[in-house]
């Protein structure tokens, strides 16, 4: 019989911020790439101000393999207490603060760029607790 894996509240915190940006990533991005120039979104290609770019496919591209792919990949990894799991969200998190602040470079400041920008940082704490409870 297969022995059941449970979860304290940081990884249960994590394992949900990580589920939830990446369902969000993946939609954003699939939206991106669907309709390029943003409006299903409601976002429109002069809102990319001066990044290399024209329209919406790349950046919903990465939006997708990067923040989406990294958030499930590290979402299974703290589900399965995978021993590199608090690495890989602390990365996880990282990236999509860089996420945040390049887009912000470019695009300028919206107010859902701080809340991304809040839920990368408990990732971060989240892990880092997490790995400082079990001693490592």
């Amino acid at each position: 019989m297969r022995q059941r894996l449970t979860l304290d509240a940081s990884e249960l915190g994590t394992l949900a911020l990580e589920f939830v940006i990446g369902v969000a990533a993946v939609i954003a991005g699939a939206l991106m790439m669907i309709q390029s120039d943003g409006s299903l979104l409601g976002m429109n290609p002069r809102m990319l101000g001066s990044a290399p770019f024209g329209d919406y496919l790349l950046p919903g591209l990465l939006l997708v393999v990067l923040i989406g792919g990294g958030m499930f990949i590290s979402a299974y990894l703290t589900w399965a207490k995978a021993q590199w799991a608090h690495t890989i969200s602390t990365l996880s998190g990282l990236l999509l603060i860089l996420w945040v602040i390049i887009e912000y470079a470019y695009m300028g400041f919206y107010w859902l760029q701080a809340v991304v920008g809040v839920m990368g940082l408990l990732i971060i704490a989240l892990a880092l607790m997490d790995l400082a409870q079990e001693g490592g």
